[in-house]
């Protein structure tokens, strides 16, 4: 994340504080302009760290007797290792196209 889209989101926030905490109901419409950047960026943010995540997959044994196998850290059971292991193929597929490989 740059430096000014951190200040943007800061400036927001105080915006923001200010409206709550001292009562003001009127704010100016670059605040509104400035939320849609904030939550944009914030956005962008959370996919980014969500496809480098996709790195930390591994395949568990299932320990709250939903499946017997599980995709960690995502959660997601499997009856059987051979669909965790497709299913964790799948996901480095789609990583691996995301990444432009």
């Amino acid at each position: 994340m740059k430096s000014n889209e951190l200040e943007l989101i800061k400036n927001l926030l105080d915006n923001y504080a200010e409206i709550v905490f001292d009562n003001v109901h009127e704010h100016s419409r670059q605040t509104t302009i400035d939320l849609v950047k904030a939550l944009k960026i914030v956005k962008r943010e959370i996919v980014k760290r969500q496809i480098v995540s996709l790195d930390n997959l591994r395949i568990i044994s299932c320990k709250n007797g939903v499946g017997e196998w599980e995709i960690s850290p995502l959660h997601e059971t499997f009856d059987t290792r051979g669909e965790a292991e497709k299913r964790l193929k799948e996901l480095t597929s789609k990583k691996e196209i995301e990444n432009g490989r």
